[in-house]
């Protein structure tokens, strides 16, 4: 079942001026995973759907390698705020939306014995992913 949408963003160290580098027309410095990742996947379709250049500047196989390139000012990355580091920031508003991430919770038929268990999981994830959103 869908438990939510968690909308993804643009986060960027505070120091990088992503304004000047869309003026300049360099390509905007991307973090990222390596491929396939949906992430990386939709900041690359929405950076060409804007005609925006971008280059991969990092590649991490961990999201703490991935916060610390960002920390460093390495570049940008597209991530749900969840967990975001306190020092960096969500950098839209200059670059194109892009849009959320559906989170579901799936029960095979042969989980359906432990039912109450997994709907007991589902209203606590919901509960959690709810609080990040207020935040």
């Amino acid at each position: 079942s869908r438990l939510g949408l968690c909308p993804l963003a643009w986060i960027a160290h505070p120091d990088l001026d992503i304004r000047a580098l869309l003026v300049s027309g360099e390509p905007l410095p991307l973090v990222m995973f390596d491929s396939p990742c949906l992430m990386r996947s939709r900041a690359i379709a929405c950076l060409d759907a804007a005609g925006i250049p971008w280059q991969v500047v990092f590649v991490s196989h961990s999201l703490s390698g991935i916060w610390a390139a960002v920390q460093a000012g390495l570049g940008l990355t597209i991530r749900t705020r969840i967990g975001m580091p306190g020092n960096l920031r969500p950098a839209g508003g200059l670059l194109p939306a892009p849009g959320s991430l559906a989170v579901s919770l799936r029960q095979t038929p042969r989980e359906e014995s432990h039912s109450a268990a997994v709907a007991l999981l589902g209203e606590l994830m919901t509960e959690a992913l709810q609080g990040w959103l207020d935040r």
